[in-house]
Parts: C-alpha cells; sequence; structure tokens
C-alpha cells in the first residue's frame, strides 16, 4: 500500500511540474479550509512518518521521544478525521512496533511512553480506528503477558501472539519452586527491567485498559463492529498459539464476553451485527481441539 501511494505522489509531483513548465510561473494558492489538510496530509504523509521515526528510533533522549510520540498522534488523529486508511494504519502500526513489547528484554522508558500513547489513541479515537483496532489490541494482549511473566508466571505458559506456539510439557504446572530466589531471566524464561514491569502493573495502567472495553458501550454502531472483529482475531491469535497447552491464553476471548455484557442495551440492529461477528468466533473456538479452550468458550456462552 506505501508502493501504491509513492508512486501516486510521484506522478502529482510530475504533474504539477508540467503545469508550472506551461505556465511559465507557479501559483500560490492560500488555504481557506480545514478540509485543505486532509488531500496535503494525504501526499505527504511518508515524510512527516520517516522523519518521526526515524528520529524516535534513534534519539535515547525521553524529551525527544514525547515530542515525537505526540506528532505520531496528531498523525493519526488527521489520518482518522479524514478518513485516510493507509496513512492511518501505517502510523499506528509504527506507534504499535514501537512498544517493543515483542521483545521485552529490549522495552525501555521511552518504548512505554509509545504504549501510554497507544492507548490514549485508542481512548480518544475509538470511533475512527476501524481496522487499526487489531494492532491495539494485539498490544493489550502483550501488555497483558507482559503482566503475567513480570508477576512470576513462566514465559513457556504465556505464548506471544505474534510468534509460533511453542510445546508445553503437560506435567509441568505453575507452582512455585523451593529454593533460593531466582532473577527475573531464571524464574520466567524471559528478561525484563524490573521498573518497566512494576509501571506494567500500576493502577493507572490496569484503569487505562479497563477504560478501553469499559468505553466500548459509547462507541458507534460501525465502530463497535470493527472493535469486536479485531478482539476476535486477536484471541483467535492467542487461542492459536496456546497449541494444546492445559492453560491456554483466553485473555481476548474473557474481554469479549465483557464486551458483550456492556453492549448489551444496544439497539437490536446494532446488537445483530455483533453477534454476527461473536457466534462466528465462538463456532470456531468452539471446534478446537483443545477442550480447555472449548469448555471455557461454553462457560463463557453461558454466562452471556
Amino acid at each position: 500500500m506505501s508502493t501504491k501511494a509513492e508512486q501516486r505522489l510521484r506522478n502529482m509531483i510530475k504533474q504539477q511540474r508540467k503545469t508550472i513548465a506551461k505556465q511559465g510561473t507557479s501559483k500560490y494558492i492560500l488555504a481557506s479550509s480545514f478540509r485543505h489538510v486532509g488531500p496535503m496530509f494525504d501526499v505527504s504523509w511518508m515524510s512527516f512518518l520517516s522523519g518521526i521515526s526515524g528520529q524516535m528510533q534513534h534519539s535515547q533522549n525521553l524529551e525527544t521521544t514525547k515530542l515525537c510520540l505526540e506528532g505520531l498522534r496528531l498523525a493519526i488523529r488527521i489520518a482518522c478525521i479524514f478518513d485516510l486508511d493507509t496513512p492511518r494504519e501505517a502510523f499506528v502500526t509504527s506507534l504499535a512496533k514501537f512498544t517493543n513489547l515483542g521483545n521485552l528484554s529490549e522495552m525501555m522508558a521511552r518504548n512505554f511512553e509509545a504504549l501510554k500513547s497507544l492507548l490514549d489513541i485508542a481512548q480518544n479515537e475509538g470511533n475512527l480506528l476501524k481496522g487499526s483496532w487489531r494492532e491495539i489490541l494485539t498490544c493489550v494482549s502483550q501488555l497483558d503477558r507482559f503482566q503475567l511473566i513480570s508477576g512470576g508466571v513462566s514465559a513457556g505458559h504465556v505464548p506471544d501472539v505474534n510468534k509460533a506456539p511453542l510445546p508445553v510439557p503437560s506435567n509441568t504446572s505453575r507452582r512455585p519452586q523451593s529454593g533460593r530466589p531466582r532473577s527475573a531471566l531464571q524464574q520466567t524464561g524471559s528478561s525484563y527491567h524490573p521498573a518497566i514491569a512494576q509501571e506494567s502493573r500500576s493502577t493507572d495502567m490496569i484503569r487505562s485498559i479497563d477504560r478501553i472495553f469499559t468505553n466500548t458501550s459509547a462507541l458507534s454502531g460501525e465502530a463497535i463492529v470493527h472493535f469486536v472483529r479485531a478482539l476476535s482475531e486477536v484471541s483467535w491469535q492467542e487461542i492459536q498459539s496456546s497449541g494444546n497447552s492445559e492453560s491456554p491464553r483466553t485473555y481476548s476471548l474473557q474481554k469479549l464476553v465483557e464486551i458483550s455484557y456492556y453492549n448489551m442495551t444496544r439497539v437490536r440492529f446494532e446488537w445483530t451485527n455483533i453477534w454476527q461477528v461473536l457466534g462466528e468466533h465462538f463456532n470456531e473456538v468452539g471446534c478446537q481441539t483443545n477442550t480447555n479452550v472449548v469448555f471455557f468458550a461454553l462457560d463463557s456462552l453461558r454466562q452471556l
């Protein structure tokens, strides 16, 4: 998609040069409406993304990082307002990758600031995010994994949704082991910075995550369908990554049950659209070979 947009930009520049050559002089037009921002941003967003992301990757200064994150946030805001799918997806994906939740050992304070910005965008731009909810909810799932690992659960029992499933021995449990205390790397199979781990389990962070799901009742009829579809896809990733584990990841599946409860009061045609996505997902989950997943799905349906 970025290649297509880049080619369109080049063609536009060539056309402008031809027009200027014919006229002899260029004419400057003063923008008089906020609607001019959309087309202008649509042809220049790649330069903004390159400049911001490059500086963000190489700078170790936290204040510089915060300024870059503010730039990404405003760029996503513009892309959402003017319904520019490609720029929105590119900026959200860039921000999600910068959280570094897939590589906990290298997750620093600047990466955690990126996570905060992403959650802030989820709360403020929910009605306009559309398919970009997938990246955000994947980060929420990864954050839950980080919280479990930093809480003492072995990384082998909490698979990464973005990686292939790892076989978990059936005779392995999560019971605490006796003996002298071990380091974070020895105890969980994954290293991380203790200060970042503590902040990830802070009350503010937990409340911020909860608000994303509780506020779904305020989403528009179209936006809630995008949200449910994205959460179903992340839930399916979690289940697939768990394989035949006795303790499969069902974080997003449980969240599907919660948001169903929050949105029960919607008008019938909106709830019908939601249930079309939910019903298909529960059918897939119910046909899983892992009986632990199947039983959890049945219990979830009973809750509804």
